[in-house]
C-alpha cells in the first residue's frame, strides 16, 4: 500500500512538473509577442527550416526554428512560437518576422494574433485538466483512505 502512494506520488509530480513547463511555454510565448509588437521594428521574410519537438502527458508541441538574413548576417534560430499543430510550421513554411534591430536573434512572426490567442487556449486546457484531475486524486483518496462524516 505505501509503493502504491510512493507511485501515485510520485506520477502527480510528474504530471504538474509538465505542466508546469507548458504553462511557463505559455507565458514565455504571450510576453515576448508583447514585447515585439512594442519593441522589434524591422521587418524581414523567414523560413522554418526544422521544427524541434518535445511530448509532455502524450501529446507533442513543436518549436520552429527560423532561419533569415539581416544586413547580410543569416540568422538560425528556435522561436519561442510553439504550437501542438506541427502543419502550422512545417519546414519550408515562409512568413515574415518582426526583430530587434540592436539583437535580431530577439524575434517574433509578424502576424501574431492567432499564435497569442493558442497560447491561451493551450494554457486553458492544461489548466483545466489540472484542476480537474487534482479533484479526482483529492477525491479518490478521500475514498480510499475513509472518509468519515462528523
Amino acid at each position: 500500500m505505501a509503493n502504491g502512494l510512493v507511485y501515485l506520488v510520485m506520477r502527480i509530480a510528474m504530471i504538474v512538473i509538465s505542466f508546469r513547463t507548458i504553462l511557463e511555454s505559455c507565458e514565455e510565448l504571450k510576453t515576448e509577442i508583447k514585447r515585439a509588437r512594442k519593441f522589434y521594428t524591422r521587418r524581414a521574410k523567414a523560413q522554418v527550416v526544422r521544427a524541434e519537438e518535445e511530448v509532455f502527458l502524450g501529446r507533442t508541441y513543436y518549436w520552429p526554428v527560423f532561419c533569415f538574413e539581416s544586413e547580410g548576417v543569416e540568422y538560425e534560430k528556435k522561436s519561442k512560437l510553439f504550437t501542438d499543430q506541427i502543419t502550422r510550421f512545417e519546414p519550408g513554411f515562409e512568413c515574415e518576422i518582426r526583430y530587434n534591430t540592436d539583437n535580431p536573434n530577439e524575434f517574433m512572426v509578424a502576424e501574431d494574433q492567432e499564435i497569442y490567442n493558442q497560447a491561451n487556449r493551450i494554457a486553458m486546457k492544461h489548466v483545466a485538466v489540472l484542476a480537474g484531475g487534482s479533484a479526482l486524486l483529492i477525491l479518490a483518496i478521500l475514498m480510499k483512505f475513509g472518509w468519515s462524516r462528523g
